[in-house]
């Protein structure tokens, strides 16, 4: 069997074990959708206080607009969930279950994203249902889009995954060197909510603030597919959106390869 062959075929193994997994814990899963809606109805609470106070438009969004974007962010920032990902490299590098990973012919990094992909798809496949259930509450309050939006907002929303993947991949490599990163980790979560454009749409920052961020991988996780989606970016802020994303996922990648060989070397591997 050729290498190709072989990575593949280790692809499509894992993808069906964290399907399977994924399938035996339908309670957590029928919870997460429970728990996904208490932010979607505060958000819109909270937003139709605002407008109600005479504001038509804010940071250049209607209130349909804005619950548009609220809605979907909620969604989509549990779309990229690492789900304990960075908890289970720590557990492993600390515990030295790493070591069955360091013997085999595959790619640790490999491995992980191809469970995290499969288990996100599965759990935006689930929530299809509640969306639909949402938008049909909503109404007219919901802004329906282009399907041209939409599939580059899918591919946006990819890309986005990839990112998020690769950097709390890095994060977690710090777990060579230090004793424990659970402080490091949800410092750089409750950092990533606020400039990923989850808790509000960035265009309400200061223009010089939205102009930093725009070149940080961080607004392409959540901000810029919904700009993609809504229809509020011109041809050339699409395709600038586009390539910062990519350029991110190649640095993160190259970052986190780095991160990986420097602390494989200093690694000792005990337990496991």
């Amino acid at each position: 069997m050729s290498t190709l062959a072989r990575q593949w075929r280790f692809i499509a193994i894992t993808c069906r074990l964290e399907l399977a997994n994924a399938l035996t814990y339908r309670a957590s899963t029928m919870m997460w959708l429970t728990l996904a809606g208490i932010p979607i109805v505060a958000n819109y609470l909270m937003w139709q206080a605002v407008y109600a106070s005479g504001q038509n438009t804010i940071g250049g969004l209607d209130f349909p607009g804005i619950i548009t974007y609220q809605v979907l962010a909620v969604l989509m920032m549990q779309g990229t969930n690492p789900w304990g990902l960075q908890r289970t490299i720590n557990d492993e590098i600390r515990g030295g279950e790493i070591n069955r990973y360091l013997m085999r012919p595959m790619s640790y990094r490999l491995y992980r994203f191809m469970r995290y992909f499969t288990s996100n798809v599965f759990y935006c496949v689930v929530a299809i249902l509640p969306l639909a259930l949402v938008i049909a509450i909503l109404g007219q309050t919901f802004v329906w889009t282009k399907i041209d939006n939409v599939a580059l907002a899918a591919v946006a929303f990819v890309i986005g995954m990839a990112i998020q993947f690769l950097s709390v991949y890095a994060v977690a490599m710090a777990a060579f060197w230090l004793d424990e990163i659970a402080g490091l980790f949800v410092s750089y979560m409750m950092l990533l909510r606020f400039v990923s454009g989850e808790m509000f749409p960035l265009d309400l920052l200061p223009a010089g603030i939205l102009d930093v961020l725009r070149h940080t991988p961080f607004p392409n996780i959540i901000w810029f597919p919904l700009q993609v989606y809504l229809g509020r970016m011109s041809d050339a802020g699409m395709a600038a959106g586009f390539l910062n994303g990519l350029l991110w996922v190649g640095l993160l990648w190259i970052l986190s390869t780095i991160l990986w060989r420097r602390g494989i070397r200093q690694y000792g591997g005990f337990g496991g």
